[in-house]
């Protein structure tokens, strides 16, 4: 549950950057609390498997969002922002994300903010099977390697955002 509370955190401070309105703000904030939602429903086993992924367990893994989406409709939650960014967080503007394979503007504002967010904490957070990338080195990875896939005035923006 940390990198869901530090996703949420630094998703709301983006949007803070890109003054987004107070409704927004809090829709945000929900959606990127509840962003690996679906996790929840992958047997523990994979979720927290210490070494790497078969491609079987990958598959799996994968289904997180749309398990999310359906968690969150069956809860109520109607907000279209929300559902989009839980469901949407790991599509990439390239087309080459999951799991509805989107690019460019098919992807809206919260799965952008969310899933720079979500990629940042994943690499500067040390998990059971990686150390954890220095900040600038995380930043320098999802600029250069990732230019095709993300945003980029909204990893600019995130990038202010730290340094202000």
């Amino acid at each position: 549950h940390t990198h869901s509370l530090n996703v949420s955190i630094y998703a709301l401070s983006l949007g803070a950057e890109l003054n987004l309105n107070e409704k927004d703000l809090t829709s945000l904030g929900r959606s990127a609390l509840l962003h690996d939602l679906g996790k929840s429903a992958i047997e523990h086993n994979i979720v927290n498997k210490k070494g790497k992924l078969t491609i079987g367990e990958y598959k799996t893994m994968e289904s997180h969002p749309e398990l999310g989406h359906k968690i969150v409709l069956n809860m109520g939650i109607t907000d279209t922002d929300i559902l989009d960014g839980i469901r949407h967080h790991h599509e990439k503007l390239d087309g080459m994300g999951y799991p509805d394979n989107l690019k460019e503007d098919e992807i809206t504002l919260f799965p952008r903010i969310i899933g720079i967010c979500d990629i940042f904490d994943a690499l500067t957070t040390k998990r059971s099977y990686k150390d954890a990338m220095r900040t600038y080195d995380a930043l320098y990875l999802m600029k250069n390697r990732m230019p095709k896939q993300l945003d980029t005035n909204i990893l600019n923006a995130f990038i202010r955002m730290l340094h202000s």
